[in-house]
């Protein structure tokens, strides 16, 4: 908390702040390449061509030691990472000759980003050791916030997040006190995505918000598309596809020809979206293009995530031999990349080789990415692991593991607070804070204004006097206002929370119970049969042939026949038993206190009422 007031109100100094604050530029720096690495307009590949014609009369070693630097960028961009890494490497060895800092505080920092990314972490940990000796020699904040950032980023890819937030807030300190928005922006940003990731998701919008708000003001447009993918990804964890959506849309506005990776990024991450919400096609689509590009411009973190986002695509759409070869082209990055990204190649090769029949295999990739999951520290990628590896295990016939790892999801689940009217809160408490924090600084603006008033017309003291009361009159009134709005919003979640308490224990499709609730009534029934030597009876109901009516018919016929089988089985089983869907195809019935004899005959009755009578669509008799 005492953190982020202090990078407020460096915030609010830094407005004032004079251009002597500024981060010191690169002295040693011809303004010829300067221009260039600054250039968003055009693509990496021609403003790298320009770059090496220029270098070729390069008018000092130094000048051309920062021509190497920036076509190092450049290639990196270009995804070709071995004349990068030589290029980045000759700049160094001028930088040693030459003796100049900045040229080596630049092209480490390059080195040390691609390290990470590529989960060379012993060789990241050596460039930032020497990033950090130049910075602290130097004392300079610019250099050492682009230090304390680039070390964040590695705790991050190494899982290690409490360290990660501690050198992301050491940077944003730094850079917001050295009126450096750009840097600032960047290292809020990577603090709100560590929170999120350890579901402290109303924390990470205000971070989020804090570093648009940077992006913007010094129009750092690559940023502000950054910031709108992370607030994608927050709306997503808070389960609002939709709003995700929206967020990853605007973010594309803001990407130019250079940004080819971070549009890479946002067409998965929109495609994620668009699958959720059933928008398969639109889902299809983003997919291809983030994957094509991928395929020849993409770093291997790209390559994962849009890899595997086209094979969820395909297994959506049925094909499911497209979606093994996607899946596979993403499992080629294992070892480019960091834990992370192996947790999402183990999740999606789980997730084919269920659909393919091979649960042995699904089986050992779902294992693995909750163990990396649990490795990393990431709750929220756990707890879709968790759901993934009980649905396997289930599948395979092994309900006692199922069970456990369901219940280590609805453990986890309330842990993070996820529950739908838990995040809508967590999200209406960190906009009422963010609302709060700026009616405090218009307090301290107002009460600025009136004491300059009263120290510069002494002579007007009564009318200055008069207009503070009368703005404070209208602030006291604004803020009643406020309060009662408070009140209202509040009072009005009150009243919703039940009706989001039985949105969130119902199958939205057939309207019986879904299969959390279900699994809550179980554990109840079973423990009272436990302890008063009560039966219990279990029926899991699989649906024959579903598969081909989809298949023939359509997703709608699909639908509606799930529809009247929840009617029919729900009519047929006795009021005391407890029924629900389990996903897909499959149902659930909990009968108590009933026979085994008893039991036999309902499950016979439940047959009868699914086969007996054909379902009508359209007209069309389906059996």
């Amino acid at each position: 908390m005492w953190t982020r007031l202090l990078l407020l109100l460096a915030l609010l100094l830094s407005i004032g702040a004079s251009d002597a604050l500024a981060a010191a530029p690169n002295t040693s720096e011809p303004a010829e390449v300067a221009a260039l690495r600054g250039d968003r307009s055009q693509t990496a590949e021609v403003l790298l061509a320009r770059l090496e014609h220029w270098a070729v009369t390069a008018p000092t070693p130094l000048a051309s030691g920062w021509a190497k630097l920036s076509m190092g960028e450049f290639c990196d961009e270009l995804e070709q990472p071995e004349r990068a890494y030589g290029l980045l490497n000759e700049a160094l060895a001028i930088a040693a000759s030459e003796r100049d800092d900045g040229l080596a505080m630049f092209a480490n920092s390059r080195l040390s980003s691609m390290y990470a990314n590529r989960g060379e972490s012993k060789r990241a940990t050596e460039v930032l050791t020497a990033m950090e000796g130049i910075a602290r020699r130097s004392d300079r904040r610019d250099w050492l916030a682009l230090w304390a950032y680039n070390r964040g980023v590695l705790e991050r890819k190494l899982g290690r997040f409490p360290e990660a937030i501690a050198f992301f807030e050491q940077a944003a300190t730094l850079a917001v006190e050295g009126a450096d928005d750009r840097q600032g922006a960047r290292a809020m940003n990577a603090v709100g995505l560590v929170l999120a990731r350890t579901g402290q998701f109303a924390d990470a919008l205000a971070r989020h918000n804090d570093a648009l708000t940077l992006a913007q003001r010094s129009d750092d447009q690559p940023e502000i598309a950054r910031t709108y993918r992370m607030l994608g990804f927050l709306h997503r964890n808070l389960d609002n596809e939709e709003l995700a959506a929206q967020n990853i849309h605007e973010a594309l506005k803001h990407i130019g020809p250079r940004d080819v990776r971070e549009g890479i990024a946002l067409r998965g991450e929109l495609s994620r979206s668009l699958l959720k919400m059933g928008r398969i096609e639109e889902a299809a689509r983003y997919a291809e293009d983030a994957s094509t590009a991928a395929m020849s411009l993409g770093s291997p973190p790209n390559k994962v995530n849009s890899f595997a986002a086209l094979s969820d695509v395909r297994l959506a759409q049925g094909r499911i031999d497209d979606a093994d070869l996607w899946s596979r082209r993403a499992a080629e990055q294992f070892n480019l990349v960091a834990i992370r990204d192996q947790v999402q190649i183990h999740a999606n090769r789980a997730s084919v080789a269920r659909v393919r029949g091979d649960l042995k295999t699904a089986l050992a990739e779902a294992r693995a990415a909750v163990d990396g999951a649990r490795k990393l520290g990431d709750k929220v990628l756990e707890r879709s692991a968790l759901d993934t590896l009980s649905d396997i295990e289930l599948a395979s016939g092994d309900a006692i593991a199922a069970m456990a790892s369901r219940k280590a999801f609805q453990q986890l689940d309330k842990s993070l607070a996820i529950d739908v009217a838990g995040r809508r809160v967590a999200i209406l408490e960190g906009n009422l804070a963010a609302q709060r924090a700026e009616s405090q600084r218009n307090v301290l603006a107002l009460d600025n204004q009136i004491q300059s008033l009263r120290l510069a017309r002494q002579r007007l003291l009564g009318i200055a006097m008069t207009v503070g009361l009368c703005l404070l009159a209208v602030f006291a009134f604004m803020l009643f206002r406020r309060v009662r709005e408070t009140q209202r919003l509040h009072a009005a979640l009150v009243a919703s929370a039940g009706e989001l308490e039985r949105v969130a224990r119902t199958d939205a499709l057939t309207g019986v119970a879904n299969r959390g609730a279900v699994t809550g009534q179980f554990e109840q029934l079973l423990a009272i049969s436990h302890a008063e030597q009560r039966p219990l009876a279990l029926f899991l109901i699989d649906i024959d042939h579903f598969k081909r009516i989809n298949d023939h018919h359509g997703h709608q016929a699909g639908d509606a026949v799930l529809r009247n089988i929840a009617q029919r089985m729900r009519a047929a089983l006795p009021e005391s038993a407890h029924f629900g869907r389990w996903g897909g195809e499959e149902f659930i019935a909990i009968l108590p206190d009933i026979a085994a004899d008893d039991a036999a005959r309902i499950a016979e009755r439940l047959r009868m009422a699914v086969a007996a009578l054909p379902f009508q669509f359209d007209g069309i008799d389906l059996r």
